[in-house]
């Protein structure tokens, strides 16, 4: 029986042929058993269909077990080579085996393929049996092993007919206790055998790779299609006109697992500057690597004269395989990525529209194309216009909302459920949106006292809403909207509530605009009462124990124990800052008066002054995740920032196709001994596999492989044991991989 090579298999061999032989020609031609005269071929059916003699002729082959490779060969016919005045070509065989030759013709009548082996020729394929029949492959395939009792027969042949031309044949044999399913490429070769091996019971597979093969005069190419995959950090500027990507290549065939070498040839990144109507040529660098290398680092001193006169960045990498037939892969696939801060005065905001003359109320970007932006109607009329974007900003399309006049607060409770907090002309209303923002009604027809200003939902039906009125009051939903329950009113020290945050459905906090925090631990049943002391312009909360407030003269405050005490931190602007967020505990912005923008890398401690090129006041901040950020205030100006600890943007011609809102940030803290803490956010919840890997692509930790909710997940690394160096952490999620350093 035909099986695939595997150690140990083979426990004897026929008289007159050795075990060595036996495990050389099993090694070499495992793929040449096509011992099935296949029917319904249109024309004489020989050896010479299934294996092209040739000088050049290669074959690429994987051996798995258990569908897990194990390793990558060669098969390469060489040259030729005389033996009793009858020619032979040899086949070169690479694996972990060895390096064997071995001589092969096809005979005159090119009905059998012949092995010459110390002095003697075999039988290789044997086509001149009746058709139906099964063929020995090589001799001691004849032996009655212990694993192969019985004869073998021929179950059935399967063809695969594509646009009128037989391209595979499956050919199903079974003998006593066993199965094996083979199936031929024409032309190419055994494309793959499928068998058990030694106890204890394994599949084990031979499947072509690639294939190089000269008939004839002409030449075929066979690939099956696998890639090397690509990805990268976005750009590190290191010192302003300095930046560095670290590009991860990972591959899934490996060439020799045992001695650590990958199947990538090479990666190189490409490059050129562009102004929009002039472009330098696109510079090629290949980028060093060795055979056990996973990450390719580029290091790049931006040209300081281009950019001062305009000129953008674009880059894209390509990595190669070693395939005999290569394959490539660049990211992105189509289009450049591009480089879209300013390096030479550090501004990374840029004017993207001026859609009214009127002050943007709210700014919300549920991803990185699609945005909206309110404003107040006329004076006299009721009715909000409502600015929605699909390209990330750059064009901008309106609609009217009729009975809200002044919008609060736009939250998205799912894709297609959204709310809108606003006052109408008599009074506070709620609205809602069942078709993504197409039509609107009012939500409740419950009352509130004043004009709802903030709203937060815990899960699909749970959700909380504060009114600003002279006494702040809190309410309770638990049908989606439906109804309303007062659960909350200050009349002692009538705060005007503006800010509302739940971290769980027991957990919230109000603030409110004279900078008194309340706390609740019970659902809002009861409340604990804070004074800050600090005049509140926005309030944020990214967890439970972090929050900041934006004040006047430029300060912000920062608590670390969810707003019971207060740290004053005083930036180096002046303005009075009107908004903040943060997307994790480390990275934020804030704005302000006459286009006052911050950033800060450090959890609010130290912040750094970036210009906006307006003097127009921001009063709105957004961000959709992975960088991308927005702000919007006085005179329908919207501004979009290239996120500076990131550096880059993608262009939209070579947008990664991930799901929208899937975010990767950086571990924090950075460096670390021994834990550090990684979060991911998810858009939906699904599959989420994380693991570690080392600057030799060994996997040392698995952080998560599981089903994981919307929303954010903390992944814990503890690095205790490991060897202090560089390690890279790559998350699987909905088809996509991101990498962080």
């Amino acid at each position: 029986m035909g099986f695939s090579s595997v150690k140990g298999l083979y426990k004897s061999g026929p008289a007159g042929v050795s075990l060595a032989l036996c495990r050389r020609l099993a090694a070499l031609f495992a793929f040449l058993c096509s011992n099935i005269l296949p029917q319904g071929f249109n024309g004489p059916v020989t050896a010479h269909d299934f294996f092209p003699l040739s000088v050049g002729n290669k074959w690429q082959y994987l051996f798995l077990a258990d569908y897990s490779i194990k390793d990558l060969f060669l098969h390469e016919i060489n040259d030729t080579i005389s033996r009793n005045g009858i020619k032979y070509h040899i086949v070169s065989s690479a694996s972990q085996y060895g390096v064997y030759n071995e001589p092969l013709r096809n005979r005159e009548d090119s009905l059998i393929l012949t092995v010459y082996y110390n002095g003697t020729e075999y039988t290789g394929l044997d086509f001149t049996k009746p058709a139906g029949s099964y063929h020995t492959g090589l001799p001691f395939f004849t032996v009655n092993f212990p694993r192969v009792p019985g004869p073998v027969k021929t179950d059935k042949i399967e063809k695969n007919i594509i646009n009128g031309d037989s391209l595979f044949r499956y050919v199903f044999l079974s003998g006593d206790g066993f199965s094996v399913k083979d199936t031929y490429l024409e032309k190419y070769g055994l494309i793959e055998r499928e068998g058990p091996g030694a106890p204890p019971p394994v599949r084990y597979i031979r499947r072509l790779a690639r294939a190089v093969i000269n008939d004839g005069g002409s030449k075929r190419y066979y690939s099956d299609g696998a890639k090397p995959s690509v990805s990268f950090n976005p750009a590190e500027v290191t010192n302003k006109l300095q930046i560095k990507l670290d590009a991860v290549i990972t591959h899934p065939y490996e060439m020799h697992p045992y001695n650590g070498i990958y199947f990538t040839d090479s990666v190189w990144i490409d490059y050129y500057y562009s102004d929009g109507s002039n472009s330098t040529p696109v510079t090629r660098a290949f980028l060093p690597g060795t055979n056990s290398s996973v990450v390719y680092s580029f290091n790049y001193t931006l040209d300081s004269l281009l950019m001062s006169d305009g000129y953008k960045f674009y880059y894209r990498f390509t990595a190669r395989d070693k395939g005999l037939v290569p394959e490539f892969t660049s990211s992105p696939e189509t289009g450049w990525y591009k480089l879209e801060y300013d390096p030479l005065n550090g501004n990374y905001w840029i004017t993207q529209s001026t859609i009214t003359h009127r002050l943007i109320q709210e700014l919300a970007f549920i991803n990185k194309n699609d945005g909206f932006a309110l404003s107040t109607g006329d004076n006299s009329e009721n009715y909000t216009i409502f600015y929605r974007t699909d390209n990330g900003g750059r064009d901008w399309y309106m609609r009217t909302i009729m009975g809200i006049r002044e919008p609060r607060k736009l939250y998205f409770l799912t894709d297609n459920i959204w709310f809108l907090c606003g006052y109408g002309t008599e009074s506070g209303r709620l609205f809602k949106t069942t078709n993504r923002g197409e039509t609107w009604f009012n939500a409740t027809e419950s009352s509130f006292y004043g004009i709802p200003r903030d709203i937060v939902f815990v899960n699909n039906t749970t959700g909380y809403l504060i009114s600003e009125q002279g006494d702040g009051a809190l309410y309770k939903t638990t049908d989606q909207g439906v109804t309303w329950q007062l659960l909350y009113r200050d009349q002692v020290t009538y705060q005007t509530f503006s800010h509302l945050s739940f971290t769980d459905s027991l957990s919230g906090t109000i603030a409110s605009e004279a900078g008194m925090i309340f706390k609740t631990h019970d659902g809002g049943a009861t409340w604990q009462k804070y004074n800050s002391g600090r005049v509140t312009n926005d309030f944020f909360m990214s967890d439970s124990l972090n929050c900041w407030i934006a004040s006047e003269g430029g300060y912000i405050y920062k608590s670390t124990n969810g707003g019971i005490s207060w740290t004053e931190i005083k930036t180096s602007s002046s303005a009075n800052l009107l908004q903040i967020r943060f997307i994790n505990s480390q990275f934020g912005y804030a704005v302000g008066e006459s286009g006052a923008a911050l950033a800060t890398s450090d959890g609010g401690l130290t912040w750094k002054n970036e210009m906006t090129g307006t003097g127009y006041d921001l009063s709105q901040l957004t961000d959709a995740g992975r960088g991308y950020v927005w702000a919007a205030g006085a005179n329908g100006i919207i501004l979009k920032r290239i996120d500076p600890f990131t550096g880059m943007r993608e262009d939209e011609l070579g947008a990664e196709a991930v799901p929208d809102g899937f975010v990767l940030h950086q571990n924090y803290p950075n460096p670390f001994n021994p834990s550090t803490v990684i979060l991911v956010v998810l858009p939906a919840a699904g599959k989420l596999k994380a693991d570690v890997f080392d600057l030799l692509g060994r996997e040392v930790s698995t952080l998560a492989d599981d089903f994981f909710p919307e929303g954010q997940a903390e992944l814990n690394f503890n690095g205790a044991g490991l060897p202090s160096g560089v390690y890279f952490c790559r998350v699987k999620y909905g088809g996509s991989v991101k990498t962080i350093k």
